[in-house]
């Protein structure tokens, strides 16, 4: 997995903004997961102060999920469990068929590959920021709550 240039939230400069997905962009994703799943959405939260990414609580023939969007880069990923202290990953679950082929969902072990193994095109800031929180995972940098 290649860590991209901003995805942690953090950039140089303005111009590398360039990648940033909309909170319009997430609540038309979600929209097309339920209509397409036969589920419905419970909450959603489009905050990216103190956090990197858009999510929405799910459920889906009785059973509950989030889905997380990167807010730099189309990654989307499912959890059971969110919150500032621990994001618990899920696969895709069996029962979501449909995922928009514009996002690219990644799996659990793609999150918990330690980061140093991985490719990176990250920038200073985030260098720093990684240097302050230090992550261990992949999964911690492309889905993090720094602020």
């Amino acid at each position: 997995m290649i860590l991209k240039n901003g995805i942690t939230g953090f950039y140089e400069n303005f111009d590398d903004i360039k990648n940033s997905i909309s909170s319009q962009g997430f609540i038309q994703f979600c929209n097309e997961l339920v209509y397409n799943n036969q589920g419905k959405i419970l909450a959603v939260d489009l905050e990216l102060t103190g956090k990197n990414f858009y999510y929405c609580k799910m459920q889906f023939q009785k059973k509950i999920c989030y889905v997380l969007l990167n807010a730099s880069y189309p990654y989307v990923v499912f959890a059971s469990l969110v919150s500032m202290e621990k994001i618990t990953y899920i696969d895709k679950p069996d029962y979501m068929e449909y995922v928009p082929d514009n996002y690219f969902v990644l799996n659990r072990e793609e999150l918990k590959m330690d980061f140093e193994n991985s490719k990176n095109q990250l920038n200073r800031i985030e260098w720093k920021q990684i240097l302050y929180w230090k992550p261990k995972t992949v999964g911690e940098i492309i889905f993090n709550f720094w602020d």
